[in-house]
């Protein structure tokens, strides 16, 4: 079971959780999506990463992602392929592994090569290569080769089919929804209509901004020291085949159901009523243990709506920081672009006194 999320507009920020607790895993994430423009390319870059938690074995790997790569935009052949470095760490042991996604030269070589090692401090203890849409080798340290992963016939036969949710089905905000008319402009060729419909829903989502209140995810809550969104309703118990039967899903909440009953991971504290009413099987009548229940009632009820207050607070200061933030770095991209621009009016005029006194020499 998954759910992936938009949890920021401003910034791009998708939030990800995939669960399989009879399997044994639990897979997180928050990516922020950036772009860079090289004349002849453009890279789509994933920043962030991917967290997979062995529920069994208490064992945490974090994944980083590779970036795409458009290139052959104005000269050559279009084409797209992934670049960069993949690094695999986990939380118990020193193990690192390292995947390089290599791009194809201009001349000569092929595309979607993929090499690595994993490594122990200093020391390799496996290396790995081939390409990632093909096979996929490791070679051990005395020489050993196998095959880690080839794409045959068998394999593709067990690929999953894709599931969509129908559209009547879909919330209001979800984006094949919310983007169908741009969408099937995009499919009819119609840039015009595209770019309309594009700009109604960009619109729209400006007016929202100005008389909305903070938009608050509904399934994520950001997390300030770490600054990646958790699934609220995450359950990362090991399974228990004595007791757990199956995880269900409904309107994206995932829930465990289990021999006594169905289980959901509370994603805000236990409310007031709720321990009132608990515990009031085993109090008496008394005037005086209801003024008791009374005031803790009162008592609960404040201490959560402070730490909805509180929590209200953290997320407004994270976004306020990661405003100045950007605009800290856009600064020194215009700094950065002034003094290179200095540095080129002052050898210009270097070059040129240079001349006039080699000529009048």
């Amino acid at each position: 079971m998954c759910g992936v999320f938009q949890v920021s507009h401003h910034p791009p920020i998708s939030s990800l959780f995939v669960t399989n607790r009879r399997v044994g895993f639990n897979i997180s994430g928050t990516i922020l999506a950036k772009s860079k423009y090289y004349g002849n390319s453009l890279s789509a870059m994933m920043l962030g990463s991917i967290r997979i938690v062995l529920l069994a074995r208490g064992e945490t790997y974090t994944v980083t992602l590779p970036y795409a790569n458009c290139k052959g935009i104005m000269i050559g052949t279009l084409s797209m392929e992934y670049g960069g470095q993949v690094k695999i760490e986990s939380n118990r042991t020193a193990y690192v592994c390292t995947i390089d996604f290599k791009l194809k030269p201009f001349l000569g070589g092929v595309m979607n090569v993929v090499c690595g090692a994993i490594k122990l401090g200093k020391e390799t203890l496996t290396q790995i290569n081939g390409t990632w849409d093909g096979e996929i080798t490791v070679t051990t340290q005395n020489g050993k080769k196998s095959v880690l992963w080839a794409p045959t016939k068998e394999v593709i036969k067990q690929r999953l089919p894709r599931y969509e949710i129908p559209l009547d089905a879909q919330g209001e905000w979800e984006s094949k929804k919310l983007w169908l008319k741009v969408s099937e402009a995009i499919a009819r060729d119609d840039q015009t209509a595209a770019t309309a419909e594009k700009s109604i829903l960009e619109e729209a989502q400006r007016a929202r901004a100005k008389t909305s209140p903070h938009h608050k995810p509904r399934f994520f809550r950001l997390d300030p020291l770490s600054k990646n969104y958790e699934y609220l309703y995450a359950d990362y118990r090991p399974w228990d085949n004595n007791n757990d039967v199956k995880q269900v899903e409904f309107d994206f909440i995932i829930r465990t159901k289990s021999k006594h009953g169905t289980f959901t991971r509370s994603p805000a504290p236990i409310r007031a009523n709720r321990l009132s009413r608990d515990r009031s099987d085993d109090s008496d009548s008394t005037v005086a243990s209801r003024r008791r229940r009374r005031s803790k009632r009162r008592t609960l009820f404040c201490e959560e709506d402070h730490l909805q207050q509180l929590q209200d607070t953290l997320d407004r200061s994270v976004q306020a920081l990661q405003r100045i933030e950007g605009r800290v770095e856009s600064l020194e991209n215009v700094l950065g672009k002034r003094i290179l621009l200095i540095f080129l009016l002052v050898t210009l005029l270097q070059s040129l006194v240079l001349t006039l006194f080699f000529k009048r020499s």
